[in-house]
């Protein structure tokens, strides 16, 4: 039997000596907000280029990657110019190479045509051609959702969004060489101002649905429907509050193999206006209650993602967004690995709203870079539009575990935040071996060691952070079984 050991101790503080990501010293990209950002692979080189779409001085829009991070605009003249859109890369000719639909309002396009939905088709190298009579409908404050909804192999779509004559929610059916056919009677709730995302809530293999937005009469709505395997889709109650301005993302937070949910928005009690942020937690069925063990303050106008940024195999969460105070905030919150979130001061990151944000490894590292646009603005300066890229400084943590495992146990860390006094680690340990703990600080040095030995039952351990610069520590927890390291913030 192995012990329960201590698998997260991710701290808050004041300041850091050191940062999971590190800004970009220069990049091409125009800032803009009210826009989208997808990074992809499109000329066949094994590196992420990016699309960048949004309202501000956009003049290129498409950058392609030199495999270390450095980007350089790529002239596509065929492409337009969105913004309050969305866009997305998907094979849909099954040419092994990946398309491009564009969503959005499009201010170069003739007073006719302001708002379009466009299909680009890739031959390989990057150069896209627009697939002329589709049958998408025109939307912006739109969202674009791919998958293989109907299990044939290849990309259905499904695309959400404000239409000429109000809301749509409408499924498009790929025959598998890029030609789209809309699917009638489907049960969606169109919806602006919002999202659509297939997911497989109920672990039977096939995509579902889940829709947050407004619906044709601007009330906030979530819908989840079911998929039968074939694309037909059921709708299933849920208690998940609806949420306007919503932004809302999917990842198994919890380690127990199924997709949970983060949502944050607004919602009105009689002529009040509330913000909120939940976790939901999936039970494997696709019903799903709300956590108790995190807190969230509720954005609205931004974008939300999980994504593994620290390598412990645990999504984290990173938000962006405006408070109920109206400042624009971006916060990266740590997850250890069985559902619980802490903050992480990430001090370098551009605090926006009316946001996109993307991640993808740009230089080849095996850790997730970071991409940000929004608007930002500082007391007593007028707003600014940024796009800033984020290097992952992950993969210099100086401890090489041989194994990171998460736990199913319990734990306690206090106090918390920690001071520069004492950290306390309580944990449960079936068996009497011997533990060992070192603390290294963030160039790699070995600060702190200790060897001592669990007893059965309930341990705890104080690690001495007496005289110990406040910043960002690595902890490695040794048993002779196991090898598990962590994160520790000291202010």
């Amino acid at each position: 039997m192995r012990p329960f050991i201590l698998v997260s101790l991710f701290l808050i503080s004041g300041s850091l000596s050191a940062q999971i990501f590190t800004e970009a010293s220069q990049v091409p990209f125009p800032g803009v907000w009210n826009g989208s950002i997808a990074f992809a692979d499109i000329d066949g080189d094994n590196d992420q280029d990016v699309l960048i779409t949004g309202d501000g001085q956009v003049v290129h829009m498409l950058f392609v990657n030199d495999g270390q991070g450095n980007y350089t605009p790529f002239a596509s003249a065929s492409l337009k110019i969105v913004k309050r859109g969305d866009v997305a890369f998907a094979d849909v000719d099954n040419d092994n190479d990946v398309d491009l639909m564009i969503t959005g309002w499009c201010e170069e396009c003739n007073s006719q045509e302001k708002t379009i939905s466009r299909l680009y088709i890739n031959d390989g190298t990057g150069n896209f051609s627009e697939v002329t009579d589709t049958p998408f409908k025109a939307v912006y404050y739109s969202s674009i959702a791919f998958a293989d909804m109907d299990g044939d192999q290849d990309q259905d779509v499904l695309i959400t969004g404000n239409i000429s004559w109000g809301v749509s929610a409408t499924l498009y059916k790929n025959d598998g060489t890029g030609s789209f056919t809309e699917v009638p009677g489907t049960p969606f709730t169109g919806i602006v101002e919002g999202t659509a995302k297939f997911v497989d809530v109920d672990g039977d293999s096939d995509q579902d649905v889940f829709i947050s937005g407004l619906n044709d009469s601007l009330k906030p709505v979530v819908h989840l429907y079911l998929n039968d395997g074939l694309g037909n889709f059921t709708e299933l109650g849920t208690t998940i509050k609806p949420l306007g301005r919503s932004s809302f993302d999917f990842a198994d937070v919890d380690g127990d193999s199924d997709p949970d949910l983060f949502i944050t928005g607004e919602f009105r009690e009689i002529l009040e206006i509330h913000y909120k942020a939940s976790i939901y937690l999936n039970d494997g069925t696709g019903h799903f209650f709300e956590d108790a063990k995190n807190s969230f303050e509720g954005i609205v106008d931004g974008s939300v993602l999980f994504e593994d940024v620290d390598q412990d195999e645990a999504p984290d969460l990173l938000i962006t967004g405006r408070n109920f105070t109206g400042q624009a905030l971006t916060k990266l919150f740590l997850n250890n690995g069985q559902g619980v979130f802490d903050e992480t001061p990430e001090v370098a990151l551009a605090k926006v709203d009316y946001s996109s944000v993307a991640f993808a490894d740009v230089d080849g590292d095996d850790d997730v870079d970071l991409l940000i646009t929004g608007r930002t603005k500082e007391p007593g300066q007028p707003p600014t539009l940024v796009s800033e890229l984020y290097f992952n400084q992950a993969d210099s943590f100086p401890v090489n575990a041989t194994e990171i495992v998460r736990f199913n146990s319990s734990i306690s860390v206090f106090p918390n935040p920690a001071g520069n006094d004492f950290l306390n680690v309580m944990f449960t340990s079936v068996k009497f071996e011997p533990i060992e703990i070192r603390l290294y600080d963030s160039t790699g040095r070995q600060v702190f060691d200790m060897q001592t030995f669990s007893v059965i039952g309930i341990n705890i351990i104080s690690v001495n952070v007496k005289e110990k610069t406040t910043g960002l520590y690595f902890l490695l927890l040794k048993t002779p079984e196991k090898e598990v390291q962590t994160t520790v913030v000291i202010q």
